[in-house]
């Protein structure tokens, strides 16, 4: 229960103020105490410690003041974000062409997704050896991005106040479509280019 100087340690010291050490011990530590100065020092100063916390009468703060001071610490509450799959409606791709388009340049791709309250209407167009994708997203309007992305690729633009937007070129690959609306997130995560 001493330091390796001889010498009572804090926590000896506050066990024999507070009465948990045995008879024997308490009378080898009042003992040592009387002849070593510095320990008789260290006891005076924790017995004052001990004496000023157990005579303590001040007042804990009103409740309703304890809750204000808590609730500045935590964390803003983020709003809640809702997220939403979207479902293919519509797509030019996995229609038959017309008698006599067969052998036709293709003009383009017409992708049509649904998401509960919303829909994005995709235009898909070659461009060079890349893929350009402009669209619409129609239904409550609210300023967004969108984001375009593969395993090698990532693609965002922002959606402006019509819904409008037009994702820089990239190259054919299977991609996952992501728009951030507010509080909405939709995601469409098959949508093939090439």
């Amino acid at each position: 229960m001493s330091t390796q100087s001889g010498h009572f340690t804090t926590t000896h010291l506050l066990d024999l103020i507070d009465g948990r050490l045995t008879v024997e011990a308490a009378a080898n530590a009042r003992e040592h105490i009387a002849e070593c100065s510095h320990c008789a020092n260290e006891y005076a100063q924790v017995a004052r410690i001990v004496a000023r916390m157990q005579s303590d009468n001040s007042r804990d703060a009103p409740r309703p003041v304890i809750d204000n001071i808590i609730s500045m610490f935590r964390a803003a509450r983020r709003p809640s974000v809702r997220r939403l799959l979207a479902t293919l409606g519509f797509d030019t791709a996995q229609l038959q062409p017309a008698l006599g388009m067969r052998s036709g340049q293709p003009l383009g791709r017409h992708v049509l997704l649904n998401a509960e309250d919303h829909a994005v209407d995709l235009r898909i167009v070659a461009a060079g050896r890349d893929w350009r994708v402009t669209g619409q997203v129609l239904g409550p309007l609210v300023s967004g991005q969108i984001a375009l992305h593969s395993a090698t690729t990532f693609v965002e633009t922002a959606i402006d106040q019509r819904g409008r937007f037009t994702l820089p070129s990239v190259p054919a690959g299977s991609y996952m479509l992501d728009l951030r609306l507010g509080s909405v997130e939709i995601e469409y995560s098959a949508l093939e280019l090439g």
